[in-house]
């Protein structure tokens, strides 16, 4: 009976390192793409006039800010488009404020009537997108929730160097927040960036593309049917021969805290554009339930082998599930060396070092979260964005219950 015992945590104990090994395999890939230097951009010689477009819907805790570092880019030439869906919402005061003394030309657009048939970002990107000059050359994209840097803009469009680039995406990084639900969104995004990256998933926060490329691919009329704008970029451009440059170490880093349940939806969302607009679903999937099993059984295996008095068997589980947690912690440093700026990168080593127990049971918590939310959204049907609700198919998006944004009760949690 103990003979079968060591068996079965031989092979449970096996198959988390393994894994564990895996993921370091997968983060020495994202490393050393990170680290190659056509994807260090600087700022150069390459020019071009530039609209910088962000969707507005409801006033995130750090909008006001955003929209500062926005129009303090150091780009010779660009315009800003701020695009909402209503001019009751909370936004549309702060928007009109600051266009009227941005020195920056910035324009506000108003959407008459959601179309119902996309998610309402792209009908917001889609609006704004029809009032650009002519002389715009390339378009970027990003949130009402990331501060830029000065050089953010020069750096994200450096790429554009090369004529076969279609789009560059740069990076998103959520740092060190009070609460559960904000540490758990940024340890499965810190996870999720280098899947991203290995899977080429471009995220729309900090994405930028050729106005031709735009039109070339169409991609205005593919986000008049999609969710969300990000997801499908690469297969669209691809077909017309264009690439998509990556640029991990360009990272906008957020500090907004999130409740439990809102971060759990918010990595469902993540997870159902996957499963949704790209090829690498099946690979993101198998990847979250092999790791939400594996922790799954070993904790179930330490427990019932103590409770058992098979102590050899639980050694060994606790042994190899040590390792293997220790080792993801290892590894989300490593993430966060290769793409945090050094100035916010010293401030979240001291604080990780600081919660170290608490943050081997966020880990833990967070791979099972990861799987609860990966066979979420492998079934869902609907989902809600920003207070709206939609039902969704890799074909076709139906708003289901637009209303305008009314004021979230706590201005210091993200809106999602």
């Amino acid at each position: 009976m103990e003979l079968s015992w060591l068996l079965a945590a031989s092979i449970i104990a096996g198959a988390v390192l393994v894994l564990a090994l895996a993921q370091v395999v997968y983060v020495w890939l994202y490393h050393r793409g990170a680290r190659r230097p056509s994807l260090s951009a600087v700022p150069g010689a390459f020019t071009g006039k530039v609209a910088v477009i962000v969707c507005l819907r409801g006033q995130d805790p750090t909008l006001e800010q955003s929209l500062h570092a926005l129009g303090a880019q150091v780009w010779p030439d660009f315009e800003l488009h701020l695009a909402l869906d209503s001019s009751s919402d909370p936004a549309h005061a702060i928007a009109r404020q600051f266009a009227a003394r941005n020195v920056v030309p910035t324009s506000v657009h108003v959407l008459s009537r959601p179309s119902g048939r996309c998610g309402l970002k792209c009908d917001l990107q889609r609006l704004a997108y029809s009032r650009l000059s002519q002389a715009v050359e390339f378009v970027v994209f990003t949130d009402a929730d990331c501060v830029t840097p000065t050089d953010w803009l020069a750096r994200l469009l450096q790429p554009f160097d090369s004529p076969s680039v279609g789009a560059v995406s740069g990076n998103r990084w959520y740092g060190h927040a009070p609460g559960w639900g904000s540490e758990v969104r940024r340890i499965w995004n810190a996870a999720a960036i280098v899947q991203m990256y290995l899977y080429r998933i471009p995220w729309g926060g900090a994405l930028a593309l050729r106005r031709c490329a735009i039109e070339q691919a169409g991609l205005i009329d593919v986000w008049s049917r999609t969710l969300c704008e990000d997801t499908v970029v690469q297969r669209a451009l691809r077909q017309v021969g264009l690439q998509v440059a990556w640029l991990p170490r360009l990272a906008l880093v957020s500090q907004e805290s999130a409740t439990s349940t809102a971060a759990a939806n918010w990595i469902v969302r993540q997870l159902i554009t996957a499963r949704l607009y790209h090829p690498a679903w099946p690979l993101v999937a198998g990847h979250s339930l092999l790791v939400g099993s594996t922790t799954l059984l070993s904790l179930l295996g330490i427990l019932l082998t103590l409770l058992l008095g098979q102590g050899s068997a639980c050694l060994l589980l606790f042994a190899g599930f040590a390792i293997a947690q220790l080792s993801n912690l290892g590894l989300l440093a490593w993430i966060e060396e290769t793409t945090v700026p050094a100035p916010q990168r010293q401030r979240e080593v001291l604080e990780t070092a600081r919660q170290l127990p608490r943050q081997l049971l966020l880990v833990t918590w967070t791979q099972l979260v990861h799987s609860w939310a990966a066979l979420r959204a492998a079934s869902a049907r609907l989902i809600t964005w920003r207070g709206i609700t939609y039902q969704i198919s890799p074909k076709a998006i139906e708003m289901l219950d637009y209303q305008p944004y009314q004021l979230q009760t706590d201005r210091s949690q993200s809106i999602f």
